[in-house]
């Protein structure tokens, strides 16, 4: 066989070989179609939305909402009926006081004013994005909502209706709860609900991922012209039909070179 077959085009050349040479050859075209099939597929992908994540903590049809409602089924077997609902758990903590001080307590009862006033249009119908909001000091302290050292609170708010309705009126609070911790900076606000950590999770992933697009893909069109203008494929023809010896030598000039000031060189009877 012609050792040469298996580096010019010969039958013996696995085709991953061809096409990684007809590329070399032909870089220019095959750069601007992968520049117009990469940028034609971000602009389609961006026009229907973007990337988008599943539910982070569970959508329709998932397992953990399966659970949930067999779950609810197995308590409401005795027949009475209950609205759905989640509960909103917002807490309200400071360092440098008390839920003794009246600061605090003013301050989480401005909270409390502020979330029973939002308001959310469900289905046509304007009302109150909480059902109830619970002020812990209107609760006992044997309640739960007192932190042991005493340095915060919880204000409980239940979000009822459907995940749809729970979905529009968890909209309508996430301002309310930015407004309260940027009107508070002295106080750690923290809002947690199974709708509302969705939803930022969500946004947090998609708009990462869609923003990351813009700076890696003008990086990789200023890379990849830079790295083929480096490689020409007649310097890689030449090198590929010379004697494995010739190569070996150009590899290792520096050692060749030193090997001949050193000592005769003879030629091996591999060449």
């Amino acid at each position: 066989m012609n050792p040469q077959s298996g580096r010019d085009g010969g039958p013996g050349q696995p085709w991953t070989v061809k096409v990684a040479r007809w590329s070399a050859r032909h870089r220019w075209p095959v750069f601007g179609a992968w520049f117009v099939l990469t940028i034609g597929l971000f602009v389609v992908s961006t026009s229907m939305g973007g990337i988008k994540a599943l539910s982070a903590t569970g959508g329709p049809g998932s397992a953990s909402s399966t659970e949930a409602v067999l779950g609810f089924q197995a308590m409401n077997a005795g027949g009475t009926s209950s609205t759905p609902s989640e509960t909103m758990t917002v807490v309200v903590a400071s360092a440098t006081t008390t839920v003794t001080d009246p600061a605090f307590r003013s301050t989480v009862g401005e909270v409390v004013t502020r979330l029973a006033a939002v308001r959310a249009t469900v289905a046509g119908i304007e009302g109150p994005a909480f059902d109830t909001v619970t002020d812990p000091y209107m609760t006992p302290p044997q309640s739960g909502l007192y932190a042991p050292d005493l340095e915060a609170v919880i204000v409980n708010g239940r979000i009822a209706g459907d995940a749809a309705a729970r979905e529009t009126r968890t909209r309508a609070i996430a301002p309310a709860i930015a407004a309260i911790q940027r009107d508070f900076p002295a106080f750690d606000v923290h809002a947690l609900a199974n709708t509302l950590t969705n939803d930022q999770i969500n946004q947090v992933i998609n708009g990462d991922l869609d923003g990351s697009l813009k700076i890696s893909l003008p990086a990789s069109f200023l890379i990849l012209p830079w790295r083929s203008a480096r490689w020409s494929p007649r310097s890689s023809r030449s090198c590929s039909r010379s004697p494995p010896c010739w190569r070996h030598s150009a590899h290792w000039g520096s050692t060749a070179r030193l090997s001949r000031r050193s000592a005769p060189t003879r030629r091996s009877s591999w060449c």
